[in-house]
């Protein structure tokens, strides 16, 4: 009789830790379909009024680092990973991060090679086929 009882508290701890152990993926699942949601991965581009400056502001931009270069003699920045379907949206940063890109005269000096190979990825590539 001894053994049955210790048993059927097993039996529930077991399912308890079943539960909780359920209960806790769940909320981990909702809780980065929620952060993928939020999340924004917005690329920023701006012009500098004083020095003509065209600064593209991507994600991880202290993680990759930056380039410079230059686009119809104004200076170009680029600052971490421009998202390719944003920059086509913007003329101006479409174009020029494509002539920077491909430019010999670019300054690589600060960025890393993840930097290069997402500027040069087979999206990047697509996406600056016009101006090839």
């Amino acid at each position: 009789m001894e053994d049955a009882t210790e048993e059927s508290l097993s039996d529930r701890r077991a399912k308890w830790a079943v539960l909780g152990s359920t209960v806790a993926l769940a909320a981990t699942v909702a809780i980065a379909i929620w952060l993928a949601v939020a999340v924004s991965v917005d690329t920023e581009v701006s012009i500098d009024p004083g020095s003509g400056t065209i600064h593209l502001q991507g994600t991880e931009g202290n993680f990759v680092g930056r380039v410079r270069g230059t686009y119809e003699g104004r200076p170009v920045l680029i600052e971490g990973l421009p998202v390719a379907s944003e920059i086509k949206e913007q003329p101006i940063a479409w174009r020029a991060i494509c002539m920077v890109r491909d430019d010999p005269a670019t300054d690589w000096s600060e960025a890393r090679p993840m930097l290069r190979s997402h500027l040069f990825s087979d999206r990047m590539d697509e996406l600056c086929k016009p101006f090839n």
